[in-house]
């Protein structure tokens, strides 16, 4: 049986579904969203719009914030929460401190009064393949087809696996990744363009029990942000830096790189990159591995499951040595770039085996704790 709504409220229902607090962002897709019992979001209840409802519960959440607290605010809540009841549900309240403070507490009420234990999910469904830990439950923003997402996961699978992430700040940069500090599930810092390898220092220095970490694109790490790449690495910082090469400036609209191929098209370089003009790609690991104090340098692809996989120990090894205190660590990615490319996805990838990873060659740079040292041939 369907219960009374009314009509007039839907847009506005559907407004505040794509503009929920951080508190019900939270509690929808770190509880609600996954429950065995199928929740909506910002539901017309007959004059009413509730934050959440199980109609298979009769279950009405509500996420209150500061606002409620005043006596006014205390006596319309209770009003909706008697209306509520009249229309045969439950009306449960949570308190934006409570979403933030203690989640498990607030995830464990809502499972006792939906009795569901604590591990029905997995003994109904065994979890083979899940999300780390490391990365929060935000979408993703980037295009179809990019590789940002699978990097994204290699990092925070690095961290989680060797109990970093607890302790980890990252740097986030100016570019495709701008949005970083929405994904990572530590603490993070926003950078200026190009100048994350000196906020990583200050980081650092200041913090030197902590993991610091940058997440760079060739723009930004390779153009404005060559000096300050340069120096932390002369100087054999204690951090790491992630640096994504695709080859082209993604966020602007596509605009010839200091890592563009020669001859690669892109919206400043329309006949192609005149190596007479703007000279050769810089190829950053082989200019780092010329100085004395990094500890470890490599170059890894994403294009196939091989090196995707190769990527995933390639970073752990470099979180592992930076919380080893062995010095400075750089892995370079070489990545694709469908849009600006225009490409598709599959097109992008065979592209980066056809031509980037002839110039971009994969393998170790560095490696001031290894035996010997291997790049591609």
């Amino acid at each position: 049986m369907s219960l009374p709504y009314n009509k007039e409220f839907i847009p506005r229902a559907r407004e505040l579904r794509n503009n929920m607090t951080p508190q019900e962002n939270k509690l929808w897709y770190g509880v609600l969203r996954n429950s065995l019992l199928r929740f909506q979001r910002q539901k017309v209840l007959g004059q009413y719009i509730a934050d959440f409802y199980c109609h298979k519960a009769k279950l009405v959440i509500e996420v209150d914030g500061k606002q409620h607290n005043t006596k006014d605010a205390r006596e319309y809540d209770h009003m909706r929460t008697k209306v509520f009841e009249s229309m045969g549900l439950r009306a449960l309240r949570f308190t934006n401190q409570e979403i933030d403070g203690n989640l498990a507490q607030v995830r464990a009420k809502i499972n006792q009064i939906l009795r569901i234990p604590e591990r029905a999910k997995e003994d109904i469904m065994p979890t083979i393949f899940q999300k780390p830990k490391g990365l929060t439950n935000a979408p993703l923003h980037y295009c179809p087809g990019c590789t940002h997402g699978i990097v994204h996961r290699l990092v925070a699978e690095a961290l989680d696996s060797q109990g970093l992430t607890g302790r980890t700040i990252g740097v986030a940069p100016v570019g495709c990744a701008v949005f970083a500090y929405n994904y990572f599930n530590c603490d993070m810092i926003q950078a200026a363009h190009g100048r994350a390898p000196a906020v990583a220092t200050g980081l650092k220095r200041a913090n030197p029990e902590s993991i610091v970490f940058t997440y760079q694109g060739d723009g930004d790490l390779a153009a404005i942000g060559t000096a300050e790449t340069v120096q932390s690495a002369v100087r054999g910082e204690n951090i790491t830096i992630v640096f994504i090469n695709n080859a082209i400036y993604g966020m602007t609209g596509g605009q010839m790189a200091p890592t563009t191929l020669p001859g690669q098209v892109t919206q400043t370089s329309p006949y192609g990159r005149d190596i007479a003009q703007a000279g050769m790609p810089i190829k950053v690991c082989e200019m780092l591995a010329t100085l004395e104090m990094p500890a470890y340098i490599e170059r890894v692809s994403v294009d196939c499951v091989k090196n995707v996989r190769a990527a995933g120990k390639a970073i752990a090894k470099a979180f592992r040595y930076q919380a080893e205190g062995k010095g400075f660590s750089f892995i370079e990615v070489v990545s694709n770039c469908p849009t600006n490319w225009g490409m598709s996805p599959e097109q992008s990838l065979e592209w980066i085996r056809e031509h980037m990873l002839d110039y971009y060659r994969l393998g170790v740079y560095r490696d001031k704790f290894a035996e010997k040292v291997e790049v591609s041939a």
